[in-house]
């Protein structure tokens, strides 16, 4: 493996892909659910997460989606630690608690968005002639929702699982 001068490995891209690619086919088909709806998680927190009269579309990873972004990446990071048994020393619950735990939060953190995104108030719109509520969630969080939703039922298939 080719090394700079300051001695860090160099990998080709072609390399970690094709490496990730065997990682999320080789998962068990609950750790697979849950890889695939953290990680789709993740990516949904760059769409609209909030629709505002005044800023326009807000994307969950500039407002307090950011919560939900990190909880994912941590949901992911514990699959991998798990999976990959990264850390031998480590109770192997802890990666589960705090998987599940993540997640759970994710959830609560997507609901609690909502809540706090729709505000009702009538406000004139910008073209035309109608009037438009203040500010409402988009379909961003709701994707991010849904996405949270396969990754606790994977979670929970994983948990029933008898350990290999």
């Amino acid at each position: 493996m080719p090394r700079t001068h300051s001695g860090i490995s160099v990998v080709a891209p072609e390399a970690m892909l094709a490496e990730a690619k065997i990682f999320v086919r080789d998962l068990p088909t609950s750790d697979k659910l849950a890889f695939i709806g953290a990680a789709i998680a993740v990516l949904v927190s760059f769409l609209p997460w909030k629709e505002t009269f005044s800023e326009g579309e807000v994307l969950g990873f500039v407002s307090l989606g950011f919560a939900a972004f990190v909880s994912n990446l941590a949901t992911l990071g514990a699959i991998v630690v798990r999976v990959r048994k990264a850390m031998p020393r480590l109770h192997p619950v802890i990666p589960w608690l705090v998987q599940l735990g993540m997640i759970c939060f994710g959830i609560v953190w997507c609901l609690i968005f909502i809540k706090i995104s729709t505000d009702d108030r009538m406000t004139a719109a910008l073209i035309g002639n109608q009037m438009v509520p203040a500010s409402k969630p988009s379909f961003g969080v709701y994707l991010a929702l849904l996405m949270e939703m396969v990754a606790l039922a994977g979670t929970l298939m994983g948990l029933k699982e008898k350990p290999a």
